[in-house]
């Protein structure tokens, strides 16, 4: 009898390690967007989102950073078209990443508002610039190829996930009076997002910075 009620307890021990980790493959690979709203995955480490601001050494809506990292010739390379923002596309060294920074009209020269990383494609036009780095990441770790996993360990509970066309999005927001972190009031902006788009379970895209106002 001791054996059996040992036997049974390592099996169920067993169970509930590998349950948190196949829950969310499950979720990305068998439902599709006709399925799914608001899905709510399992909180992991970190209970409250804290917003990144840096990006391979560029602070977020600050000019001198960006002339650090991009040089002193940047501002000639801003794109001004049917975009609806000020913009510049940069390329990483091994030219397999792309990196889109946004400039909000009004704001002091170079600086940096809002961030878009995807991998790059063959027929990307008007790229200014390639870095040295061959990684866009953020100063808390998130980067392309990352799993769901590993970016849930690192910002916690999402305000809004959902499936579109087998891309799983998951959204971040803070706006002034319920953020916690402080970068609004530090910058003086009204709100702040942050999204990430997952496909077969690897991030493929992300985007970050303030909401134009």
């Amino acid at each position: 009898m001791e054996k059996v009620t040992l036997f049974v307890f390592f099996i169920i021990l067993g169970y509930s390690f590998t349950t948190e980790s196949d829950e969310t493959q499950e979720i990305v690979t068998s439902l599709n967007s006709q399925q799914v709203t608001n899905l709510q995955l399992k909180d992991t480490l970190k209970p409250t989102f804290s917003p990144d601001s840096m990006l391979n050494g560029i602070v977020i809506s600050k000019g001198r950073s960006t002339v650090d990292y991009l040089g002193t010739t940047i501002h000639e390379k801003w794109e001004r078209d049917s975009s609806y923002l000020p913009y510049i596309r940069i390329e990483s060294n091994d030219s397999k990443q792309l990196l889109t920074a946004y400039a909000h009209p009004g704001s002091s020269i170079n600086d940096i508002s809002e961030f878009k990383i995807e991998y790059k494609k063959n027929s990307t036009p008007n790229i200014k610039l390639k870095v040295k780095d061959e990684i866009f990441k953020t100063e808390s770790g998130i980067s392309l190829g990352i799993n769901l996993t590993d970016l849930k360990s690192i910002k916690g509970k999402s305000d809004t996930t959902f499936l579109n066309q087998k891309i799983l999005v998951i959204k971040y927001w803070l706006e002034m009076g319920s953020d916690d972190s402080g970068i609004l009031e530090k910058y003086n902006m009204p709100s702040y997002y942050s999204n990430y788009y997952f496909q077969k379970g690897m991030l493929i895209k992300f985007e970050f910075g303030f909401d134009y106002p």
